[in-house]
């Protein structure tokens, strides 16, 4: 679903993926955990795109709490981290972000990704990231902040 929702995102159509994000999210299943918030940081990028910025903010509002309660449960977790730093970024909290993104980059460094044979490398050849691990969903973040350069 994510790929869908980011290849939505990136074609500039995120409007016919908004409902069924919606509908995913209306009885989330406990059994995924924080990828349902997941799921509703997703659909508030969605919507952001889509023009609607309040109901954005609502969904980011929403995501925010459900991964704070995720990373009291799972402070070293990467993805929740990063998608609560993403969050936080969407709501336009900065520091928040980049304390939260710091800390996912600790709980993964390059040399976890090396042993387990796993990357979020940039793929793209032009090495711009020097050989760093990219957090997911980078572009967002830098885009942002002001930063991202593709």
């Amino acid at each position: 679903m994510e790929t869908q929702v980011y290849q939505a995102i990136l074609e500039r159509r995120p409007r016919p993926i908004i409902p069924r994000l919606k509908e995913i999210l209306d009885k989330p299943d406990p059994a995924l955990g924080y990828f349902n918030s997941d799921l509703r940081f997703w659909l508030g990028w969605a919507q952001e795109i889509a023009g609607d910025h309040a109901a954005a903010q609502k969904s980011w509002r929403q995501a925010r709490s459900e991964l704070e309660s995720f990373l009291k449960e799972q402070p070293e977790n990467f993805n929740v981290l990063s998608d609560l730093a993403l969050t936080n970024m969407g709501l336009g909290d900065k520091a928040a972000a980049l304390v939260l993104a710091e800390r996912a980059i600790a709980a993964n460094p390059i040399e976890k990704d090396a042993v387990s044979g796993l990357s979020d490398r940039d793929p793209r050849p032009s090495g711009r990231t020097n050989g760093r691990a990219r957090p997911r969903h980078r572009c967002f973040t830098e885009t942002a902040v002001g930063t991202c350069t593709y």
